[in-house]
């Protein structure tokens, strides 16, 4: 196994190809955006230096909804309001996806 260290913690990786490997994160509580070094260890224990960065973000907050309603058929424009939409990275490119879900959220 592959072995990824994120300068406090260490996690397994899958070797998905010669070229990829992939790996979950573990739950980090932070208050602000912080950023991690990356580094791959072949044999568990030797992690070369890397500049690679992996940036964790608290989620999002959504605090207020305006309006609470609307009409069946749709096309309504709703104002969120909360904190950690912009993720602690500026402002956001005009290319990135934020979607908002309606209903359950399991």
């Amino acid at each position: 196994k592959f072995t990824l260290n994120l300068e406090s913690f260490v996690v397994n990786a899958k070797v998905v190809s010669a070229t990829m490997l992939i790996c979950m994160t573990r739950n980090v509580t932070l208050s602000a955006a912080t950023s991690y070094t990356v580094q791959v260890a072949l044999n568990r224990q030797d992690f070369p230096p890397s500049n690679l960065q992996f940036r964790f973000y608290p989620e999002p907050t959504i605090t207020k909804l305006t309006p609470s309603s609307g009409p069946l058929a749709g096309g309504g424009v709703i104002t969120l309001a909360g904190t950690g939409f912009l993720s602690g990275v500026g402002e956001l490119a005009a290319s990135t996806k934020i979607l908002v879900k309606f209903g359950n959220t399991t």
